[in-house]
């Protein structure tokens, strides 16, 4: 069910303020969720299948580049991984 939320002007902090946010506490959300939601938006590595997407190649191409060490990875757990701000700069420098 969702709640009506007042306005703005007439936030408040109540006195569940300590407690996580319910439909009772109209409190703005914390900080660390803001950088949760940070993290979420902006992955800092990126999959196989989001860099081939994001280059427009097919999955293939893109363990070809890893392979031949055309293209910045990590390989973590065994998972082949992909830095987002590295293959920005990456992919930027090579057009």
């Amino acid at each position: 069910m969702l709640h009506p939320v007042p306005h703005p002007e007439l936030w408040r902090r109540p006195a569940c303020a300590s407690r996580p946010i319910g439909p009772n506490c109209l409190t703005r959300r914390p900080a660390t969720a803001r950088i949760e939601e940070t993290a979420i938006q902006h992955p800092v590595y990126l999959t196989t299948k989001e860099v081939a997407d994001l280059l427009r190649v097919r999955e293939r191409k893109v363990y070809d580049l890893a392979a031949a060490g055309e293209i910045p990875h990590r390989r973590i757990t065994g998972k082949l991984l992909f830095p987002s701000h590295e293959i920005q700069a990456w992919a930027l420098a090579s057009s």
